[in-house]
């Protein structure tokens, strides 16, 4: 048992630099990621309401059109 725990340190040792450095470039793709993401929503929720916006538009101009 002593030579298994041994073993698991020796490569904790050998691992831990590549996933410090990696890690932390895991971190900021990560970061990127999730701000384009909600950079995208953003701008699909202005689309969506400029859209319903002029949905609204063409139906109160047609109403006023028929009058």
């Amino acid at each position: 048992m002593f030579s298994l725990e041994a073993e698991i340190h020796h490569y904790i040792e050998i691992l831990e630099p590549v996933l410090r450095d990696d890690g932390q470039k895991m971190w900021q793709a990560l970061d990127r990621i999730i701000s384009a993401k909600n950079a995208m929503e953003g701008i699909a929720a202005k689309e969506m309401y400029i859209r319903g916006f002029l949905d609204y538009e063409r139906l109160v101009c047609e109403k006023d059109n028929h009058i």
